[in-house]
């Protein structure tokens, strides 16, 4: 017949003070795991999703100029008069090295994304790559972020500034001189 308190058959006893010590790390392991989900606890906020995106391509011209365009619209957002000068020609240069060693479309867009909280970042769908701009310094950050779309503006109606008050000096109604 087998005794519980023997060891696999090694003929030794598990002290019971180990065996209640063990069973109590696992119920106060479950205890706390069901608190912790209940009061939330250790839960990582949901990430706001991105403010402001757009897509682009970088495109080298005959005369060594960079044309930046908007890779659904094909709009012309900028001429860089260097395609081998400057911070985005810098960072270009490592995101296509790394399209280089993996195959990839050097033609294929970029990703420009921003994220409140998070800042500027340029991705690069094609080899995953991510390179968060403020690591490069607020001058550099804004060589980029100058193609970012505005972020849409929410209106509300409680709590929002009159007309007037959002535009002083100018009369809201007939008579009104403010």
């Amino acid at each position: 017949m087998h005794d519980p308190d023997r060891l696999l058959g090694g003929g030794d006893r598990i002290p019971r003070h180990i065996v209640g010590a063990g069973m109590l790390l696992v119920a106060l392991t479950v205890g706390l795991s069901a608190l912790s989900k209940k009061a939330d606890i250790g839960r990582t906020p949901d990430q706001p999703g991105p403010s402001s995106v757009r897509h682009l391509t970088f495109e080298r011209t005959a005369d060594d100029a960079m044309l930046v365009r908007d890779a659904f619209t094909a709009e012309l957002l900028e001429r860089l008069p260097s395609a081998d000068e400057g911070f985005i020609a810098g960072a270009l240069r490592g995101l296509a090295f790394e399209r280089r060693r993996q195959d990839e479309p050097e033609d294929a867009p970029y990703r420009l994304i921003a994220r409140p909280g998070q800042g500027v970042a340029l991705i690069d769908p094609a080899t995953g790559v991510y390179v968060q701009l403020e690591a490069f310094g607020r001058d550099n950050v804004a060589a980029l972020a100058r193609y970012l779309p505005a972020p849409p503006v929410r209106l509300t109606t409680d709590a929002s500034p009159s007309l007037r008050d959002a535009a002083p000096g100018i009369p809201a109604r007939t008579g009104d001189t403010r």
